[in-house]
């Protein structure tokens, strides 16, 4: 509030027009209500970011969007189908084929059905919008904690491109280049971009003498942009993507006293010390991660007397094979553990935006999207349970479909030049089929033990028919051209899950079990953008409470020593965000940028208890219907940081010899502890961590080539992205569990040198 007021009275004071237009903040455009908008002008929270900004903080992935967001973190698997993203603490904690992302990834206007999918490389990047708190409304029911919405560059009518290196520490090696131009002088434009990201892999396996967790990534992306006439733009778009890799390897980070897997002792990880930073591992099987990405769209934006027709036609489709070695020593206790997922998708938007500054605006359409997945998975292994060569062995095949349906509108009211009002909803009609196969693995002696994956079982016909409401509304008031305050109200809506995952049981299928119900959630807002000093400031705030009714999750059953789909009760995200930009002076670009979320559970009271939790008078943990559970109202959600900060600066100025410019950039990432458990146990906790990153060097303008340094994790913390109970130590309430990690390559100091340049 004494931001707020102070805002008021210095945009009472400025002058509209800066003295040093050099050195003021400059103005961003984003399409967050599905129009192009000033950000400033927008009763939306939602962060940008620049591709200059991922270019002076060397990012390239997604998952690095942690580091310049602190809303956003990224949620860690040992296979990337269970890879994605939270917004304030929220995201979808499941890697089962039957749950839905609750953030949406959105890419020139196509989302896309799978999380995974989305973890690509950034190229070709124009912006990125990081819209917080649940968007169903304008963006569709996978949008119930927020959306990433990835803006790429437009073809140029001019003839030139842009091109970058890079080479560090770990073998990482970057390289980019982009060229575009006209093709039709007046009439068609093109663009065409590759990329290859490779590293050497960090993780030693001390039995096979390879290094694990290396990748290398290559892709492309060509655009056309075609305008016959004033009134018309077509836009074509293809791109494809490859990374494959001895990837997801976790490592061991703690045992248990006497530690046996299934009789077999501990000294069978020779030369391995488990602990936090232990980066080796004795399996007798390398891990492996094979992706491809692949798409084609067409937009065409047809403008009428002031309305604006849009048609987004797109069809993508994902393949997706990984395999880890789950027992981590050289016995083949369950060496096969492996997924091959095909996804395909098609969806077609059609919307029209009618004209801007007048009493009523509106945008309104119709949405189609239809996804195929598929995805079969094999585990073998003698569990130390069966004599070799003799093994246990279980295939699942299992598939969904998806078809959704739905209108959608926003209509904003300027009742005066100061007062808006806005409201929106949105009606779905989601339809989802699946299929589950599971049976013994041929050549097996028998199939794997349900807590693996389970005796042979077969359901052809599970399903889910919803049909939801989304709502919005807001209210917004301009102090001043620079100032604006908003207050909003949004109910948004994420479909129901099938369990799919491999330790699905009969008794689940019989009951209905397998059905998760639809994740509801709900959010309020209130919140500010003001600019100020003649621009040279720009701040941005929100306080937001979100509650999450069904929330959906992945659970471990420590009784059953299996993990399961279940709906986490209710749950609460309440906190502030605030966000500023500063140029106090020509060169120099300041940011700050802080989050604190305050995620809990506030109803969930059938909860799994974690490996080893007492069930002694006065804990949480008890026994109920053949199993052990607990509540968990009042506890914190996983992996999400109640405290989260960037800061950041940049300066470029001219030296006093060959017409060069310098320039550097210093960030920090800071994140509080964490717990990667839902169960809330203690051994899975990570401790707060602070990151810093560099990137310097010169520039010659007259050539337009930047030459420089780069370090990432300059201080080289060590953390891990996801900690999780052993899968042969599991036990259950009243046995210890031993631990496994991610370590990913960001908790490695990254040193290197960078080449860029435009032509």
């Amino acid at each position: 509030m004494a931001i707020l007021a102070m805002a008021a009275a210095a945009a009472a004071q400025a002058q509209q027009t800066p003295t040093d237009g050099a050195s003021t903040v400059q103005e961003v455009l984003v399409t967050a209500q599905k129009r192009t908008e000033k950000l400033q002008d927008v009763p939306v929270s939602v962060a940008v970011v620049s591709a200059t900004r991922l270019a002076a903080q060397n990012i390239t992935s997604m998952q690095d969007l942690t580091l310049v967001s602190p809303s956003v973190s990224f949620n860690d698997s040992n296979n990337a189908r269970g890879q994605g993203m939270s917004i304030r603490g929220v995201g979808t904690l499941s890697f089962s084929d039957g749950v839905e992302p609750s953030v949406s990834t959105v890419i020139d206007g196509v989302v896309l059905g799978r999380q995974t999918a989305s973890m690509f490389d950034l190229i070709d990047i124009d912006h990125i919008e990081i819209l917080r708190g649940p968007q169903g409304t304008l963006f569709g029911k996978n949008s119930s904690a927020g959306v990433i919405n990835i803006v790429t560059q437009r073809p140029s009518d001019k003839f030139g491109g842009a091109y970058s290196f890079s080479y560090g520490e770990l073998g990482e090696t970057k390289a980019q280049a982009t060229v575009t131009g006209p093709v039709i002088a007046g009439k068609l434009d093109a663009s065409f971009t590759g990329y290859y990201d490779a590293n050497n892999g960090y993780v030693h396996d001390v039995t096979t003498g390879t290094n694990l967790n290396d990748q290398q990534q290559y892709g492309v992306r060509g655009k056309l942009l075609f305008t016959p006439n004033d009134s018309l733009d077509v836009t074509a778009i293809a791109d494809y993507a490859m990374t494959t890799g001895n990837c997801c390897a976790p490592t061991l980070r703690s045992v248990t006293a006497s530690s046996t897997y299934f009789g077999h002792p501990y000294a069978y990880y020779v030369g391995v010390t488990p602990g936090p930073d232990n980066e080796q591992t004795s399996a007798d099987l390398n891990s492996v991660n094979q992706q491809s990405t692949a798409g084609v769209s067409l937009e065409a934006d047809q403008r009428i007397g002031g309305f604006t027709l849009t048609s987004i036609s797109a069809y993508r489709q994902y393949a997706e094979y990984d395999n880890i070695d789950s027992d981590l020593i050289p016995l083949d206790l369950l060496d096969l553990n492996n997924a091959n997922q095909k996804q395909r998708q098609a969806s077609e938007e059609l919307r029209i935006a009618s004209p801007v500054g007048q009493p009523i605006e509106f945008v309104a359409g119709l949405f189609y999207f239809y996804q195929d997945l598929k995805t079969t998975t094999q585990t073998a292994g003698n569990l130390g349970a069966v004599p070799p060569p003799e093994y246990l062995g279980s295939q699942v095949n299992r598939g969904i479909t998806t078809n959704n349906e739905a209108a959608f509108g926003q209509a904003t009211w300027h009742v005066t030049h100061q007062l808006s009002l806005i409201g929106g909803l949105r009606y779905t009609i989601d339809d989802q089929q699946a299929f589950f196969d599971r049976f013994k693995l041929p050549g097996a002696l028998t199939t794997m033990p349900l807590s693996v994956a389970g005796p042979a079982l077969t359901a052809n016909d599970l399903s889910s028919n919803e049909q939801k409401s989304t709502v919005h509304a807001a209210i917004q008031y301009e102090f001043s051209p620079d100032l604006m305050v908003y207050a909003s109200y949004s109910r948004g809506f994420k479909g129901a899950a099938l369990n799919l995952l491999n330790f699905l049981s009969a008794a689940q299928v019989a009951s209905g079990g397998y059905l998760v119900a639809p994740e509801i959630p709900t959010d309020y807002e209130v919140g500010f953008h003001a600019t100020l000093l003649e621009r040279r400031l720009q701040v941005n705030g929100t306080l937001f409470d979100e509650t999450f009714k069904n929330f959906q999750a992945t659970a471990y059953d420590a009784t059953a020593n299996a993990t399961t789909l279940v709906n986490a009760g209710e749950l609460r995200s309440r906190g502030a965000e605030l966000e500023t930009l500063a140029t106090p002076m020509r060169g120099l670009n300041l940011s700050a940028n802080l989050a604190y979320t305050d995620a809990a559970f506030t109803n969930f009271p059938d909860a799994p208890c974690y490996p080893g939790q007492t069930t002694a008078a006065g804990s949480r943990c008890h026994a109920f219907g053949g199993s052990y559970v607990q509540s968990l109202a009042g506890e914190p959600l996983n992996n999400a940081p109640r405290w989260s900060l960037t800061l950041g600066a940049s300066y470029t100025h001219a030296l006093p010899w060959h017409d060069l410019t310098g320039y550097a950039d210093v960030n920090y990432a800071y994140r509080s502890a964490v717990n990667y458990s839902l169960d809330e146990d203690p051994n899975t906790i990570q401790r707060g961590y602070g990151l810093v990153s560099l990137n310097t060097g010169v520039q010659f303008p007259a050539h337009r080539i930047r030459i420089g340094l780069f370090a990432r994790n300059l201080f080289d913390t060590r953390f891990a992205s996801y900690i999780y109970p052993s899968s042969f130590q599991a036990g259950n309430v009243t046995t210890k569990a031993g631990y496994s990690q991610f370590i990913p390559e960001d908790a490695h100091r990254v040193v290197g040198v960078a080449l860029s340049g435009k032509f």
